[in-house]
């Protein structure tokens, strides 16, 4: 019973060591076990996505509402991918979408459900993307995934920063 009861509670702390406590997704070092075990996948689709406004809304509306955000954007990341063990949080409001075996047509339609779904909620993310027949290189896709993802923030910032100033 002893040795059971060891079992369950080792089967607990790695559960608990790869997931995310507040989105229930997998975590940061459960997409680097990933990573670590999938230097080549094939028919892969990487979505690399941050949001966009967290700071202020903790500040203007505290962290319980942060929270909510963060929750409710991890919901929708979630539904938009079909397979559950596809999403990461990898850090405050940082999340990483892996579609091994997809096909790029489909990964794309998933793509813009999200995007659409987001917007309709108010929800703002800055993304970067990328689908791949071939993967010679993990960690440059990551890192092209990554630079679109900063791109597309940099812009969202920008057009922001321009429209107080119309104000």
């Amino acid at each position: 019973m002893e040795k059971l009861h060891e079992g369950q509670k080792a089967a607990i702390y790695k559960e608990l060591a790869l997931k995310d406590i507040l989105t229930g997704l997998y975590s940061r070092n459960a997409y680097d076990e990933w990573e670590r075990d999938n230097q080549h996948p094939d028919k892969t689709a990487i979505v690399m996505l941050d949001l966009n406004n967290l700071k202020k809304c903790n500040d203007r509306y505290g962290h319980e509402a942060g929270d909510t955000y963060l929750k409710k954007a991890s919901e929708m990341i979630t539904n938009a991918f079909s397979q559950e063990n596809t999403v990461y949080r990898i850090g405050g409001d940082e999340f990483v979408v892996i579609e091994q075996d997809v096909l790029e047509s489909e990964f794309y339609s998933k793509y813009e459900m999200l995007l659409k779904r987001m917007k309709e909620l108010e929800i703002s993310v800055a993304t970067g993307y990328i689908w791949k027949e071939r993967c010679l290189n993990l960690s440059e896709i990551l890192q092209e995934a990554d630079q679109k993802m900063y791109e597309d923030k940099k812009r969202y910032y920008s057009i922001a920063q321009n429209d107080r100033r119309r104000r």
